[in-house]
């Protein structure tokens, strides 16, 4: 993507090229833009939904097509802490703290990152640019010379490896490395990631009703690079030739429950009394509420290019990528271990 003296460069501080002064209809703007943000983000059902509507209509941002599959395994691990794989394995407190912990990081994401979709929308349709309204919504200045940057080249890798490393290092510094302290749920996290692959991001791809699951799975989940690299992977994995249009396929068939029903119905059931299936519930049957943690609204981004830059480098494609046998193998056990219980 970026020879490193070149993203050096772009990482540099900038200040805002516009006046500080709100005009009448940037204050309507503004405010019209918190608000539809605040309205999709009101649960995982509502952000999933929002970012596959945008890359309907921009599908040059291919971050927004990576966030909404992505935000699908989220509403996945939200599920999974009270059905079949999880509701008899964790304390009923720690699975209310992890509900909260996914659905504040999630949140945050998606209240950086949304807003600076309707900013390109904008952008796009009026073909002018007011660059000072990231930073009036609180965007990093990270991301204003990549917005720049996408506007002259149309580089949809390069915008979409920055998106991934700002909302990773946006909630590394205003979420993540507090979790990380409470010793007691950062012991589960590792228990799950070792145990039952909680980590892991899957792709439905391929024919309807046997779909393959592509992805990744993500070690060393409170290393904020290892997040990095693989969000990089990720995204190279969904916009694989093999891959992409039949998971963008998958995701305009299958509206998002939270269930992972809506992609292995054989295998998963959001019906508590089935004897066959793994019970998988929808979000709106478990977690009614969306308790969020509280966190801080500060600036990660100090003008130091030095432990990010490198990431901005491209990375080879993933030698291998299918998830499915290692999946099935899993699965096969839960259902085993589930029916000796009965």
């Amino acid at each position: 993507m970026l020879p490193v003296q070149e993203a050096e460069a772009m990482l540099q501080p900038w200040e805002d090229d516009q006046p500080v002064l709100f005009f009448s209809d940037e204050r309507e703007r503004l405010q019209h833009m918190k608000g539809q943000t605040t309205n999709g983000n009101r649960d995982n059902l509502t952000r999933t939904s929002r970012y596959l509507n945008f890359y309907r209509k921009h599908p040059e941002i291919h971050w927004a097509f990576l966030a909404h599959m992505v935000s699908r395994n989220a509403g996945y691990y939200m599920t999974d802490l009270r059905g079949s794989l999880l509701s008899n394995v964790l304390p009923k407190g720690v699975q209310e703290d992890f509900f909260s912990f996914l659905e504040t990081c999630n949140a945050a994401i998606f209240e950086d990152a949304y807003p600076q979709l309707m900013l390109y929308e904008e952008w796009k349709e009026k073909g002018s640019f007011h660059w000072g309204l990231l930073s009036k919504l609180q965007v990093s200045s990270f991301m204003k010379p990549f917005w720049q940057a996408f506007f002259k080249s149309g580089d949809s890798n390069l915008l979409t490896t920055a998106l991934i490393i700002n909302e990773q290092m946006l909630i590394e510094n205003r979420i993540v490395s507090q979790w990380m302290e409470q010793k007691e749920l950062t012991r589960w996290l590792f228990t799950l990631q070792d145990s039952l692959g909680f980590t892991s991001i899957l792709f439905p791809y391929g024919e309807e009703p046997s779909l393959s699951l592509a992805g990744d799975t993500i070690y060393g989940f409170d290393d904020v690079h290892a997040r990095i690299v693989a969000g990089k992977k990720l995204y190279r994995i969904l916009f694989h030739p093999h891959i992409h249009q039949s998971s963008l396929r998958y995701a305009l068939i299958r509206r998002h429950t939270a269930s992972r029903q809506d992609y292995w119905p054989r295998v998963y059931s959001n019906d508590p009394a089935s004897i066959r299936t793994l019970y998988s519930p929808r979000l709106v049957d478990v977690w009614p509420d969306a308790a969020r943690l509280p966190y801080p609204s500060r600036e990660w981004y100090k003008g130091d290019p030095s432990e990010i830059k490198e990431h901005l480098l491209s990375i080879p494609p993933p030698g291998s990528f299918t998830l499915t046998k290692r999946w099935k193998r899993a699965v096969s056990g839960l259902i085993k271990s589930a029916s000796k219980k009965r």
